[in-house]
């Protein structure tokens, strides 16, 4: 018969030795036992509420006591030591060349929260019934082009109306920035954003730390084309696709595309620098999908390459 006691306490020492090798820079005495205790009873239970994680460590005082200790613990420990420490192990434990930062802003609710609140959140959580509907910050992962695996890197909680919230696009640079500063090779890295970061700020991030980009166009964002205005599918609809592709899509089934490049300015991006252009077309899809990036796409190859990246993006 499996000795279960004896299981358990080799999770807990191979879980505090992965802790005290990886995690632990920077954390003081306290803040140790409260990380270990924390994160044992997140896997334990597999919730985030802290009333599962209190009750999955099983101590033998109050439960209600438990819960306390690990509420004072979220709401007054400095983690931003413990937030670096998982960035870098992330980057240079999990990661490989060349890296891809998929950058999202998802709209997942949560409870208006205290600061103190946001850093115990989990982005599970639903707002009140009634009450104030908020976003978490944006998701930053950072995945490498091996077998698919994706390692967060920034997933925090946060209330708009908590001190230190600036702005959307301020959260979005600072998660970013948070990234490449644990990342050593940085011109081997591509971005992707989806619709909506097209603006003038988002390109210029990943461009100061040597980056390529790729950012999904939306419809009404006028181009310099060829000397003509036109918007991005105003532009893919007048031409036809110049390269032929085949991959396999998320479904398993084999797709046939076709995909076309071209140069383009607008005054706001890039400060009117070009960047490239690209749509790709589907037998089944209209209108057309259409892309800007860094990635020169004179070649089939850069498109190739652009293309690519976005798919990984998905899976």
């Amino acid at each position: 018969m499996p000795n279960y006691g004896n299981a358990a306490r080799d999770v807990k020492r191979a879980l505090s030795d992965f802790l005290e090798n990886h995690m632990f820079d920077g954390l003081s005495a306290p803040g140790r036992k409260f990380v270990a205790d924390a994160v044992y009873g997140l896997l334990k239970s597999g919730l985030p509420l802290v009333s599962e994680q209190a009750r999955a460590l099983c101590e033998p005082a109050k439960l209600i006591t438990t819960e306390k200790r690990l509420c004072l613990n979220y709401s007054s420990f400095d983690l931003s030591p413990l937030a670096s420490n998982v960035a870098e192990f992330s980057v240079r434990g999990l990661t490989d060349f060349p890296y891809q930062l998929d950058i999202d802003e998802s709209d997942v609710e949560s409870r208006m929260a205290s600061p103190s609140n946001a850093s115990a959140s989990s982005a599970t959580f639903t707002s009140k019934e009634g009450g104030p509907r908020e976003k978490r910050s944006p998701d930053v992962h950072l995945g490498y082009r091996g077998n698919g695996a994706v390692a967060p890197i920034s997933l925090t909680p946060y209330s708009t109306s908590q001190e230190g919230y600036e702005s959307l696009s301020r959260e979005t640079e600072k998660a970013i920035s948070k990234a490449f500063a644990h990342m050593p090779e940085k011109s081997h890295c591509t971005c992707t954003f989806d619709r909506g970061y097209d603006s003038s700020e988002y390109p210029n991030w990943p461009g100061m730390f040597g980056a390529f980009w790729i950012i999904r166009c939306r419809s009404e964002r006028k181009w310099n084309v060829d000397g003509k205005a036109l918007t991005a599918v105003e532009w893919a609809c007048s031409r036809k696709g110049f390269y032929s592709f085949k991959f396999v899509g998320k479904e398993g089934a084999k797709v046939n595309a076709k995909a076309t490049s071209a140069k383009a300015t607008h005054p706001d991006v890039l400060r009117g620098g070009p960047i490239w252009l690209v749509a790709e077309y589907f037998p089944d899809e209209s209108p057309p999908r259409v892309y800007m990036t860094s990635v020169d796409c004179s070649s089939k190859e850069g498109v190739k390459k652009a293309l690519k990246a976005y798919r990984r993006r998905y899976r």
